[in-house]
């Protein structure tokens, strides 16, 4: 996934993780951000979340939240892919700490 806004996230910073599925949350561009029919990238205010950066699939309703210096939300193309790659970072976390 790529656009105009990158953040790095180290894994000593990430606090918690979370898999938030099926989720229809609302989420409105704030300050700088890229927005078109697919995806979305940027400065955000979600609902429940409040600001945070945003990297997500308009047509994907599961998110991971990354909680570490700046809140995180995003997705990937599929749930599946989602749900692996969230799993995937849940584990190394574990191991890691």
């Amino acid at each position: 996934m790529d656009s105009f806004i990158h953040d790095k996230i180290y894994f000593q910073d990430i606090q918690d993780i979370k898999l938030l599925c099926n989720n229809d949350m609302h989420i409105q561009k704030q300050g700088i951000g890229f927005l078109n029919n697919d995806f979305f990238s940027g400065e955000a205010v979600a609902e429940d979340i409040g600001n945070c950066r945003a990297y997500y699939y308009l047509s994907n309703d599961s998110y991971i939240l990354i909680d570490s210096n700046v809140d995180v939300l995003l997705n990937f193309k599929s749930k599946e892919e989602t749900r692996e790659i969230y799993e995937n970072l849940k584990t190394y976390l574990l191991k890691s700490r």
